[in-house]
């Protein structure tokens, strides 16, 4: 059985990416040079925080330029992530549900470790 780790809801007006709802797992750790290392692997995404207040800032930024880049960059947000491994649960022209999703025990005792980072991010591409 594959259980969902990791979702992604994604909102187009007239094919522009305008919304991005995720909710995934997050892991920080302190650097040897003070700062907090954030990382949000089911994405590929590395990125550093001053403090524990700037954290949820640094996430936010993170997935904001990922979805951007991937839209002026790559093939678009969704094929993007279909090619990172992610899955479609649902998709119309306007709307697309992802989920990330594994079938290992391992990983999944390893998933669960990570912080879930639940944010809705208004964006325009």
């Amino acid at each position: 059985m594959i259980t969902q780790e990791a979702n992604i809801d994604i909102l187009r007006t007239k094919g522009v990416l305008k919304s991005v709802s995720v909710a995934l797992p997050v892991w920080t750790k302190e650097g040897e040079d003070g700062f907090l290392s954030v990382d949000i692997p089911i994405l590929g995404i590395k990125t550093s925080a001053k403090d524990d207040s700037d954290v949820d800032s640094a996430i936010r930024e993170a997935i904001h330029l990922f979805c951007l880049n991937a839209e002026k960059f790559g093939n678009g947000l969704e094929n993007e992530l279909k090619l990172a491994g992610w899955n479609f649960s649902n998709r119309t022209f306007s709307e697309a549900s992802l989920y990330w999703g594994t079938n290992d025990d391992i990983i999944d005792m390893i998933l669960e470790t990570g912080n879930s980072y639940t944010e809705t991010l208004e964006l325009i591409a």
